[in-house]
């Protein structure tokens, strides 16, 4: 009786599948025919679709740009390069690419809290003012032409003796102001939000993708603000000087930098580059708290990432493990236990997804 039970179960699911699949398709029809209709109805108000081919496109574009001025605002602020020659008027272009993005967002439709598309242009501005127009509009300025001026000084500001103390200060602040362009990554976070809800990507890749972002840029941010405690410290002793570098390219000194803030922030500490004056001790302390928490939070979200990539094996290996457990116990012998477990791992594989249905 329990074989026949088990056959007509069998028979039940498989009869559902062809109406499963029936369904889906039904329903991604009716989908496809509603985003079209609505992106009609955007170009005939000329309004961009959130949801629009190009949309998506434009914001993998944005992306990649806000990872760049990520890594560079940071090495260009810190480390005192200055952009010069095809590199200045690249950075230069890409302010004007986002202030373009400004623009842009007052043409953007969104779906309300209802799930209904608002192409309503008063509405647009209404909610893009009172949420990201401020962080948008303060990030996209094109703050390399106002300081054109000052990014010729680099060297000076390095050479002593050459400029007064109170002109290298005013200097070094002037520079500071190129760090609100790091506001981009809110924006960042924006647009992988949105991929997460539009399901663009696996959920569980994408929060991989963003612990693996985050912890690169606080390495690559204590790093860089590692140099400039022992370029603007008033102490005479600090670690580059220290450890004999201090004439080095900025480059060189950029990954002994990066290499001080990877074996900190991992609690390793080597000892070889060590903070030598008040500034350096207390980021040194800041960044071993920081590290400490990060290295902590990104490791152990990997360990459930990882498994979750996988959701569906996931499942299937603890359905498995608990059916061995229960066999253990009831001390089935050895070959009713093969046959069962293999009778229900083609089960779980074959039916597992009409079963959630």
């Amino acid at each position: 009786s329990n074989s026949l039970g088990s056959k007509m179960g069998v028979d039940m699911l498989t009869g559902l599948a062809p109406v499963v699949v029936r369904k889906r398709s039904i329903q991604q029809i009716e989908q496809a025919q509603t985003l079209e209709k609505q992106l009609l109805k955007c170009r005939s108000r000329w309004l961009v679709h959130p949801q629009a081919p190009a949309k998506l496109g434009w914001d993998v574009f944005l992306s990649t740009l806000i990872c760049y001025s990520a890594l560079v605002v940071p090495y260009r602020v810190f480390m005192f390069v200055a952009a010069t020659g095809p590199v200045r008027y690249f950075e230069i272009a890409i302010d004007f690419i986002f202030m373009f993005d400004v623009g842009l967002n007052f043409r953007t439709a969104f779906y309300d809290e209802s799930g209904k598309l608002v192409v309503s242009r008063r509405l647009i501005a209404k909610r893009y003012v009172r949420t990201w127009f401020v962080i948008d509009l303060v990030s996209s300025l094109p703050l390399e032409l106002f300081i054109a001026g000052s990014e010729g000084e680099s060297d000076l500001e390095m050479e002593p003796g050459v400029l007064s103390p109170r002109i290298i200060q005013l200097l070094r602040m002037l520079r500071l102001v190129r760090l609100l362009k790091l506001a981009r990554l809110l924006k960042l976070g924006k647009i992988l939000t949105k991929a997460q809800e539009e399901g663009w990507v696996n959920p569980s890749t994408l929060e991989l993708a963003k612990l693996i972002i985050y912890l690169m840029f606080m390495v690559h941010l204590s790093g860089c603000l590692w140099h400039y405690c022992a370029v603007v410290s008033p102490e005479d002793d600090n670690w580059l000087l220290h450890v004999g570098q201090e004439d080095q390219s900025a480059m060189h000194k950029y990954f002994l930098s990066i290499y001080w803030a990877l074996t900190t922030m991992s609690t390793i500490g080597y000892g070889d580059i060590v903070a030598r004056n008040r500034v350096e001790y207390w980021a040194a302390i800041i960044a071993m708290l920081i590290g400490a928490s990060i290295f902590g939070v990104v490791i152990g979200g990997m360990t459930d990432l990882v498994d979750n990539l996988d959701p569906e094996g996931s499942r299937t290996r603890e359905r498995m493990a608990e059916v061995k457990e229960y066999l253990w116990e009831r001390s089935f012998s050895k070959d009713l236990q093969k046959a069962i477990v293999n009778y229900y791992m083609h089960y779980l594989n074959e039916f597992s997804d009409i079963g959630e249905e």
